[in-house]
């Protein structure tokens, strides 16, 4: 409770973090900056971290007794919280509540939508998915499953999302799922069974 944050958007594109805490020299401002952008996409180098100043952070705990990181990340969650409540009550007003897409030119090149909707000469690669959560109070995830009438759809849309074809880029879908396992099943048609 002792640590605030505050996050300002700047007319150039950054973000700037205020901080209580006064790195000594430990590297904090690259966790901080690194926390932030774990926390809301905005890459690192577009954070800048502004510690200490007490204009823009009237109180903190300051640093001392390996504090620091758990302490104002804490408080930077908090901020993060309040800033996405605010923005997704905005969206959602001026959207009257209906879901937000980005077109093709303001989509992310790392979006998930952006590296699985895609064709392949020409040729749209759709496969029909389906997930259910799982979870209790020591382990959470996802079973997924997908269906698909190409076997190679599969690969192409696993390589694009971890980065495998030539423009090189990962999925940000990666950046916080890990899959554990997976496994291919083959189900022929019913015209190629009666043709053997």
């Amino acid at each position: 409770k002792d640590e605030r944050a505050r996050i300002a958007f700047n007319e150039d594109g950054t973000v700037s973090l205020y901080v209580g805490t006064q790195s000594n020299g430990q590297g904090h401002e690259t966790v901080y900056a690194t926390f932030l952008s774990d926390q809301t996409g905005i890459p690192v180098d577009e954070i800048r971290v502004i510690q200490g100043d007490s204009d823009m952070i009237p109180k903190g705990g300051g640093t001392g007794g390996s504090r620091s990181v758990t302490t104002q990340s804490t408080a930077t969650l908090a901020t993060v919280t309040t800033i996405r409540g605010y923005f997704e009550a905005y969206l959602s007003e001026k959207n009257d509540g209906a879901e937000v897409e980005f077109d093709d030119e303001r989509m992310p090149v790392n979006a998930h939508v952006g590296r699985t909707d895609v064709d392949y000469h020409g040729v749209p690669q759709k496969i029909w998915r389906r997930s259910v959560p799982y979870g209790n109070t020591t382990e959470y995830g996802l079973y997924f499953i997908a269906f698909s009438c190409e076997l190679d759809r599969f690969d192409y849309l696993l390589r694009r999302m971890y980065g495998l074809t030539e423009d090189g880029i990962r999925d940000r879908l990666l950046d916080f799922t890990q899959p554990v396992t997976g496994s291919w099943w083959y189900a022929p048609s019913r015209e190629w069974l009666a043709a053997l």
